[in-house]
């Protein structure tokens, strides 16, 4: 009788622990951003996850086949999705005992919705290390759910260069690097635009400055080029802006992919001094450097779009008043 109810006992703990699999798009072409390596990863990290908060091994990764899943965790790209969804967006359905699915028209709105799901089982990346993670035990990863998971902000990532963090991390791959990067990805702090150069010492010396001292936010008492970002409450200056970085993004298109028709850098210079002086071109009081900064980016965003059509990447950066370095974060 004893060893009956040990035995019932043995089968009933190890119910939920029947081995499953995350399964993960293969990119459908080489350098697509449809379906990229970044999944395979995703589902690699969602495996690792929940293995360790189930506290024991029953989840591997596998490509996902042509047949029907009907059991286990599924990372899928929709391309369909593409004319009706921001590429960060992300249909989650689960059935609350064998399998949930992720589904979005880009390998980046895939993984947004898989690291959210994860954010509301109790999941945490303050860090990262373990020492700043925080793994919830579960019984289960699965829930009933059939919602869409949808980005809340355009700033949501950002790029440590210069003397903000120390040149290391300028340099990717390395494997300093490898657990920030997997840090970003947790926190969806990584997504479809991406980085490119600056273009701030460009526009300054844009030669309609020199006839309108307002176009420059003026800074500590004076409206010198050096150094100079254009003023977000200015409106011939906010148009200036825009269409200097229309005219970069025309001059270096990308093509090769459907939604990155260009790349346009939003970032001031190095070094850049936000405005902080009374003058008479001010129509009221200077926000931080880091609102005046946001402020500029939502403005050209504006006027972009009536340009160009969507979608298409930028990179703004939060330029530090006083100081080299920048903390970039993309659009």
């Amino acid at each position: 009788m004893k060893k009956l109810l040990l035995l019932v006992f043995v089968v009933v703990l190890s119910k939920p622990f029947i081995a499953q699999t995350v399964y993960y798009n293969v990119a459908p072409a080489a350098g697509s951003y449809l379906g990229d390596s970044t999944l395979k990863e995703t589902a690699t990290d969602l495996a690792y996850l929940f293995n360790k908060a189930l506290g024991v091994s029953t989840f591997s990764v596998a490509a996902l086949p042509t047949t029907t899943v009907s059991v286990g965790i599924v990372l899928q790209i929709d391309t369909n999705l593409l004319t009706t969804q921001r590429l960060q967006y992300c249909s989650a359905i689960g059935n609350g005992t064998t399998k949930i699915a992720f589904v979005a028209s880009s390998s980046y709105g895939v993984r947004y919705g898989a690291y959210t799901y994860l954010a509301e089982l109790g999941f945490k990346f303050y860090g990262s290390d373990s020492t700043w993670q925080i793994i919830p035990a579960l019984t289960t990863p699965y829930k009933t759910i059939n919602k869409i998971y949808q980005t809340k902000f355009l700033y949501h990532s950002f790029t440590a260069v210069g003397d903000y963090a120390g040149s290391i991390l300028d340099i990717t791959g390395t494997e300093t690097t490898k657990p920030w990067h997997l840090y970003k990805a947790r926190n969806n702090m990584v997504h479809e635009y991406e980085a490119s150069g600056q273009y701030g010492e460009g526009w300054i010396n844009d030669s309609l400055l020199s006839a309108d001292s307002c176009y420059i936010a003026e800074y500590n008492g004076h409206h010198k080029l050096q150094f100079s970002t254009p003023s977000m409450q200015y409106t011939p200056a906010i148009q200036s802006w825009a269409d200097f970085i229309h005219a970069q993004y025309n001059l270096y298109p990308i093509v090769n992919d459907p939604w990155k028709r260009g790349v346009m850098s939003m970032e001031v210079m190095d070094g850049a001094h936000w405005g902080n002086t009374t003058t008479s071109c001010l129509l009221g009081a200077w926000p931080s450097a880091a609102d005046q900064n946001i402020t500029l980016a939502n403005n050209t965003l504006n006027l972009l779009k009536t340009k160009v059509p969507y979608p298409f990447k930028t990179k703004v950066a939060l330029a530090m008043p006083q100081h080299g370095g920048t903390l970039r974060s993309h659009l």
